[in-house]
């Protein structure tokens, strides 16, 4: 007769009783320990993936439905923008740029051109007409090498002075982790 995984996992539970003031008191406590730490991230993780292949499936059926959507909506401007230039074309828009209807305003407006350049030949043109920014920044990795963090004050190296313009949000501490295989 087979023992199940599941079997022997409830055995060792039970061993292991967990009770108010509980503390690990043994290396079989704390491989126990670490079991249930592995199954609670094992039980997370499967969940997550669940959750992912659900989100995909969505993020399709949206896609999906986005494509249709744009081509009804682009068959729809087109032939909004057709009337709109027959309204022009007869001269029953007058001076206006726009026509409103109950559900909306159909209107032609200028788009500005788009340009592409190459910065590295309009700076020449620029640089003799004054036309340049400058912008200092600080060097914070070069900066950083200068400075001492003790607790929450940071001091300069060099001078000893401790500089008010830096605060420590969170000190410095030894964090405790888990890993599992």
């Amino acid at each position: 007769m087979a023992i199940r995984e599941d079997d022997l996992q409830d055995f060792l539970d039970q061993e292991h009783q967990i009770e108010e003031g509980w503390k690990i008191r043994s290396i079989d406590e704390a491989d126990w320990a670490l079991g249930k730490v592995k199954q609670a991230q094992d039980a997370f993780n499967e969940k997550a993936e669940f959750a992912k292949r659900k989100i995909e499936r969505i993020q399709q059926w949206l896609e999906d439905e986005k494509t249709s959507c744009e081509q009804t909506k682009s068959f729809f401007e087109f032939k909004l923008e057709e009337f709109y230039r027959g309204l022009e074309a007869e001269g029953k828009l007058g001076n206006k740029k726009s026509y409103k209807l109950p559900n909306g305003t159909l209107q032609m407006r200028k788009k500005a051109a788009k340009l592409e350049r190459n910065d590295t030949q309009l700076l020449e043109i620029a640089r003799p007409l004054g036309l340049i920014k400058v912008k200092e920044s600080l060097d914070w990795a070069e900066f950083k090498k200068r400075l001492i963090i003790d607790g929450f004050k940071v001091m300069d190296k060099e001078s000893g002075e401790v500089l008010d313009a830096i605060r420590v949000v969170e000190a410095e501490c030894d964090e405790f982790s888990v890993k599992v295989d």
